[in-house]
């Protein structure tokens, strides 16, 4: 997980990342998350080509988490801190985004 997306330089495509991340899972539009390069491409046309190998990998950052030894009850913040760890420059809306998808996919719904 360590590492991931450090190599993004163009400040315009940091800024859109996390916006890009919730556009993809349908965070905030959708009752289940989704991988949805359309909902992704309306977001951003002119950055969809860089921004989506960078969604991809975030997503890989946020299934690789696990949470032995920690109660459910706990889950939300402990995710979310380890997503800021692996994704630095990331915003809060990415990370929510990834958390609540995260969330659903371990815990179904």
């Amino acid at each position: 997980m360590e590492g991931c997306c450090m190599s993004i330089a163009d400040e315009t495509v940091l800024a859109l990342w996390g916006g890009a991340i919730a556009a993809y899972v349908g965070r905030g539009v959708r009752k289940i998350p989704t991988a949805d390069e359309t909902a992704l491409f309306a977001f951003t046309p002119d950055h969809f080509d860089q921004l989506l190998p960078l969604v991809k990998e975030a997503l890989s950052a946020a299934d690789a988490v696990t949470l032995d030894g920690v109660a459910r009850e706990h889950a939300q913040a402990t995710v979310m801190a380890r997503l800021r760890e692996a994704l630095p420059g990331l915003d809060e809306t990415g990370v929510d985004a990834l958390a609540w998808r995260w969330g659903y996919i371990t815990y179904g719904g």
